[in-house]
């Protein structure tokens, strides 16, 4: 390497010492040092200082996410010394560090996000190292465990009385567990012609504990019926309550958590309808038992499967959820629909024969046969 003066080849010369004699490192250190660009660091913090649209428990989870996982990587370096082969690698330590798919795109979107504004709008980079790169995807398939209504009886049987209601609507409603707890009395209403519960909320997890927020995405915001049956295991827990009480409580009416409810009531149900012998060793006949082992999410996607074996639509289905796309409720649920598929397939014949028989000249239809 050539230098142009004395002093920044004696520092090279230092730098080149203590890398171990490895020339690719003390350059790389070397061109660090005398960047004038801001480390990455200090831009993301400045992205999240100045984005708008955003609480502040969204800021406070960007930084979280800065901490944990960006800055022990990239962010010592200066934004403009930071090229597509440190992204990759960084990608690649995050998939070995156990994070999931879902996680990895969820930081490369943000952090893509941060070079974007830093191109565009404080113009400290020519271009997006983020754009283009190729994610890991899960090789995982979508679990879930899918529970006969027979099946969720004998489940449901071995849960206390007082937490009966809240599995009912769980596996009625197919509301997620945040959106669960933080309704109100206020956001339950039984005398509609159509009772119903208004979704407008869910606890979530933030750095430092949980808060009541916004649901999760914008098709979360949704009114969702309730058949004859759970209306009337819900009103005494409507009846004569201020309309800002919780619905559901602990059993001396403190905060419901998941964790507490999945220890000590979720868990042990499971296992005693799960279980092969009673106490008393005797055998439990097998249509007393079930053969699974749901978790709790699995009663929301179990209300899927029901309103499917009843016939209704996947678009109904979705917007019932709260997914944000159709894509999510087909990727989950299409195969519970197999015969939507032939519905499909026959509907598209039927067009494709409609407009061949319109054609001048067209052929019998009815000799063409579709493969």
């Amino acid at each position: 390497m050539k230098f142009d003066d004395e002093e920044k080849a004696g520092r090279f010369k230092d730098l080149l010492e203590r890398c171990g004699h490895r020339l690719d490192r003390a350059a790389e250190v070397m061109a660090d040092i005398e960047s004038q660009a801001p480390l990455l660091s200090a831009v993301i913090e400045r992205h999240v200082g100045e984005v708008t649209g955003v609480q502040q428990r969204t800021r406070d989870s960007y930084r979280s996410i800065t901490r944990l996982h960006i800055n022990p990587h990239l962010g010592h370096k200066p934004i403009d010394k930071i090229e597509r082969s440190d992204i990759k690698n960084w990608l690649n330590k995050l998939e070995a560090n156990g994070l999931s798919s879902k996680s990895i795109s969820n930081i490369h979107a943000f952090l893509s996000g941060v070079f974007k504004v830093a191109v565009r709008e404080w113009k400290l980079i020519d271009e997006n190292p983020c754009k283009g790169i190729r994610l890991p995807s899960s090789s995982l398939p979508f679990e879930a465990t899918f529970l006969t209504y027979g099946e969720f009886n004998i489940l449901l049987s071995h849960v206390p009385d007082f937490f009966k209601p809240l599995c009912h609507t769980l596996a009625r409603t197919g509301l997620r567990w945040g959106e669960l707890v933080a309704l109100q009395v206020g956001d339950v209403d039984l005398l509609a012609p159509t009772p119903y519960i208004r979704v407008t909320k869910a606890r979530k997890r933030v750095p430092g504990g949980f808060i009541v927020g916004p649901p999760k995405t914008r098709r979360s915001r949704r009114t969702v019926s309730l058949p004859p049956s759970l209306v009337e295991i819900l009103v005494p827990l409507v009846a004569n309550r201020p309309a800002d009480a919780p619905l559901f409580t602990g059993v001396r009416g403190g905060t419901l958590w998941h964790s507490a409810f999945a220890e000590r009531v979720w868990q042990p149900a499971v296992a005693a309808a799960t279980a092969t012998h009673d106490n008393d060793d005797h055998p439990i006949p097998a249509e007393h038992r079930i053969g699974k082992t749901p978790r709790i999410h699995d009663l929301r996607h179990t209300h899927a499967s029901w309103m499917i074996a009843e016939g209704v639509d996947l678009m109904t289905v979705q917007r019932r959820l709260g997914h944000e796309s159709i894509t999510t409720t087909v990727d989950r649920y299409g195969h519970l629909v197999p015969d939507q598929l032939v519905k499909a397939a026959l509907a598209a014949e039927k067009s494709f024969l409609a407009e061949l028989a319109a054609m001048p000249n067209a052929e019998d239809p009815m000799e063409f046969t579709i493969v």
